[in-house]
């Protein structure tokens, strides 16, 4: 997972491009932060990402299972720091989103099948 998280760090100047000027085809733009709450951490994908005032701001967009300072919906200012996963769609697939692959040997293959379908680089 550290390595995907890396990858995905080293590439989100490409994430950044392709929000601010994007192409036609390219959309929801999403990004995963780590949020920290005392000793518990967790990764949240968020939507709805907005730089303003050099600042990244962006909504929480799944439930919590171990931290407890954020909820679904929740409005978070993101520190570019925090950010451990990006992805946007490019024509209906899926451009980043690299932790995913590594959780593939932990999913049945019917649903390893169904997700590679949506990335644009399996």
């Amino acid at each position: 997972m550290n390595a995907a998280i890396a990858k995905a760090r080293e590439t989100l100047p490409k994430f950044w491009a392709a929000f601010d000027h994007p192409s036609p085809g390219q959309d929801t733009f999403s990004l995963k932060v780590k949020i920290t709450d005392g000793k518990a951490v967790e990764h949240f994908w968020t939507q709805n990402v907005e730089k303003k005032d050099g600042k990244i701001f962006a909504t929480i967009g799944n439930d919590a299972e171990w931290v407890h300072n954020v909820k679904i919906g929740d409005r978070i200012e993101v520190p570019e720091a925090d950010i451990s996963d990006w992805f946007y769609l490019q024509n209906g697939k899926m451009v980043g989103n690299y932790t995913i692959r590594v959780l593939f040997k932990h999913m049945p293959a019917d649903e390893v099948a169904k997700y590679k379908t949506l990335l644009a680089e399996p």
